[in-house]
């Protein structure tokens, strides 16, 4: 599995369930390039409104930064790269790629860096995991904009503040 092979076949599947037209709620599993079996979860694609809604790829093996592809998922409200290889930033134009986000789940990777204050403009946000993973600087004020928060987890890592 190369650094880019999951994130392209996670977009080509995108890009062939918005040409199906019709509801997939059937389809459970598809092929994609370098190998790797998705599967995809009954509500990740909403049949009514031709979109993915929930992106779920956990203790998947993901390697690399997150990708700025993300950016053509702009429906998603539901964004869990729980649990992979990750490393690098949390990218702060994140909230303008997916700005309906509701759950974001990056939890248990090895993000580093400071966290985006720009993390505040996901104002839909109920649950924000970033634990366990590098993170380091202090926690940013703009995050107490967030009022419709529930959830948040910033345990473990190198945070101050």
């Amino acid at each position: 599995m190369g650094r880019r092979g999951p994130w392209r076949a996670a977009a080509e599947v995108g890009v062939w369930k918005a040409r199906q037209r019709r509801p997939t709620a059937g389809v459970r599993k598809l092929d994609a390039a370098a190998g790797v079996q998705w599967s995809l979860e009954r509500d990740c694609w909403h049949p009514q409104e031709s979109r993915v809604i929930k992106l779920s790829l956990s203790g998947f093996g993901l390697q690399g930064t997150v990708p700025s592809p993300l950016k053509y998922c702009r429906s998603v409200v539901t964004l869990d790269l729980s649990n992979n290889s990750l490393e690098g930033p949390i990218p702060p134009t994140l909230c303008d790629w997916l700005p309906y986000l509701i759950v974001l789940d990056l939890s248990g990777n090895r993000l580093s860096g400071p966290i985006p204050s720009e993390l505040a403009n996901c104002t839909y946000l109920n649950s924000l995991k970033l634990n366990n993973n590098a993170l380091s600087g202090q926690i940013p004020e703009s995050l107490s904009r967030l009022i419709r928060l529930k959830s948040l987890d910033l345990s473990d890592n190198r945070l101050e503040g």
